[in-house]
């Protein structure tokens, strides 16, 4: 990225129009919860449909990430990642993305638009570089939908956690000491020392013909599937820490009451806007060729996702209520939409504005959702590497990996895991701006009000940070921040990252990353936040 210097940023402040009355943000020294550091997460694809082959388009001669690719991710600082999938994981074998397969017990399920060249232990082994929590993922459709037996499918399924995570020495059956002697065949004597995995994938995308066939047994099939892989998984590894799909009300209800405590986290999968085919407003249809920019650029930065009382970001679990007490994963979530308006036979298509930029901020006010529910405590944006889909955070162009890129969504994610405490903090805020957004789109509804800076404080040991997005358009937010400490006179340290509206190539945006010093005096800090900017106040304690 390039940076902007201090004095160009400040100007070019000082010259929008600002809003009459100052904002204010007093931070109160009271935590309100922990901030996950696995929050900030990515997921590692391989991927077979759309054009899109995920990860396995950004590798080098040796099958490991090229090291520009390489240098992309680490400059996200991902705290945890996700592999190999996915949609593939429930038509695919473990097998099939390892190193060595044994001959006997594999015949690969392939498919003609994947390569599986990036395997297991190349994973384990980037995650490992990186500073990154692993999170692997087995097939669970085959043993729910009686394609194989239930014991062959859950004792293969611990078979993947045994090649990981067993020792060459340990009080095994020989059936699993087996796959550990191929692990230090492949070159990995020791474990890997994997802390997560998760069972299955996405099982209301397939759970519903399964539960029309067994319209009497489906909820307690599926717990004894379950309860079948939880068993097996914890004979390789008692302290394994286990993840599974949010199902339907009454499964999980079930799976409470059977399982309890065995398994640790349920899933929750968010994505939106979609497909944008129409836009209505007041339920009548609106030709969105006749919004204007800044009227699709407060619905690009909104998505529907806004707590109605306060205008801030909610993250919404797809099973809100359902998932008993368990902590949430959120292992895949992003902005992912797309203009997909139908025209007449005969008739061009209007171009319409597709500011990449506001997905990103958009995707900030995801963040702020995932740090202000206590209940999630693993998030993994979608997806990390690609060459297709507009979810990727690092993008293979066509002149190869040594050519990628970071896209908005990913960039605003990294900007993040670099700039942020581990405890949220109680915040107080008066005369926040806020805006009417009146258009559903996609899966995105109207919103009557919405807070033109989204504000939320966290902390650690050594500083304060003041969290702030700005889905002003054109006009600067002049803001007043308190401290709870009023004697207080220092620096403190402004992070923004901002990006183009009109890039030349609308998926290519150059994005500015910046810092300055701004001065604390008497515990209070004014400063007055450009438009369309992510922004966070890094504050020294005392």
């Amino acid at each position: 990225m390039r940076t902007l210097t201090a004095t160009l940023l400040i100007l070019f402040a000082l010259a929008l129009p600002a809003a009459a009355q100052d904002m204010t943000v007093e931070i109160h020294d009271e935590a309100l919860h922990d901030v996950s550091p696995m929050l900030f997460g990515h997921f590692v694809e391989h991927a077979n449909w759309h054009g899109e082959e995920g990860v396995d388009i950004a590798l080098d001669q040796g099958n490991r990430f090229h090291p520009h690719v390489m240098q992309q991710i680490a400059a996200l600082k991902p705290t945890t990642l996700r592999y190999p999938g996915g949609t593939l994981v429930c038509s695919t074998d473990w097998l099939d993305y390892l190193d060595n397969p044994p001959a006997q017990d594999h015949q690969r399920w392939g498919h003609p638009d994947v390569q599986f060249t990036y395997t297991f232990d190349a994973f384990m082994r980037d995650a490992h570089a990186l500073g990154a929590e692993p999170v692997l993922v087995v097939n669970f459709k085959k043993a729910l939908a009686g394609t194989e037996p239930l014991e062959d499918a859950a004792r293969h399924a611990a078979e993947l956690l045994a090649y990981i995570n067993l020792p060459l020495d340990a009080d095994a059956p020989e059936a699993m000491l087996r796959w550990a002697r191929l692990r230090a065949d492949n070159g990995h004597p020791e474990p890997y020392n994997l802390r997560y995995f998760q069972i299955g994938n996405e099982i209301w995308a397939y759970s519903n013909p399964i539960a029309e066939a067994r319209p009497d047994d489906y909820h307690d099939w599926y717990v004894t599937c379950l309860d079948a892989f939880i068993t097996e998984l914890r004979k390789v590894d008692p302290d394994i820490i286990l993840i599974s799909d949010t199902a339907k009300k009454t499964t999980n209800n079930l799976i409470r009451q059977r399982i309890g405590d065995r398994l640790n986290f349920m899933t929750s999968h968010v994505y939106g806007p979609w497909g944008i085919r129409k836009v209505e407003k007041d339920g009548e249809t609106v030709d969105p060729s006749t919004l204007s920019e800044h009227q699709i650029w407060q619905m690009f930065t909104t998505v529907g996702w806004i707590d109605p009382s306060t205008g801030l970001a909610t993250f919404p679990l797809i099973h809100d209520g359902s998932a008993g007490d368990y902590p949430i994963a959120a292992t895949e979530w992003n902005w992912n939409g797309w203009w997909a308006i139908e025209t007449p036979e005969g008739t061009p298509k209007t171009k319409l504005f597709d500011p990449f930029w506001a997905k990103g901020v958009s995707a900030a006010g995801m963040i702020h959702g995932l740090i202000r529910d206590p209940r999630i405590r693993i998030a993994h944006q979608s997806m990390l590497i690609g060459q297709s889909w507009g979810i990727t955070s690092v993008r293979i162009p066509d002149e190869g990996p040594a050519h990628a890129y970071q896209l908005p969504t990913g960039a605003v994610t990294g900007f993040y895991s670099r700039h942020h405490g581990s405890q949220l903090l109680r915040i107080t805020t008066t005369d926040v701006p806020t805006f009417s957004q009146p258009y559903d789109f996609g899966t995105s509804h109207a919103a009557d009000k919405v807070a033109t800076v989204d504000t939320l404080a966290t902390a650690d040991d050594n500083s304060i940070y003041v969290h702030l997005i700005s889905r002003a358009f054109d006009t600067a937010t002049p803001i007043t921040i308190r401290l709870a400490e009023p004697g207080y006179n220092g620096w403190a340290w402004l992070h923004t990252l901002d990006g183009e509206l009109h890039p030349e190539d609308n998926i290519r945006v150059t994005m500015d990353e910046e810092k300055r010093a701004i001065p604390i005096t008497n515990g209070t800090i004014k400063l007055n936040l450009p438009p369309r900017v992510i922004a966070a106040l890094q504050i020294p304690k005392p």
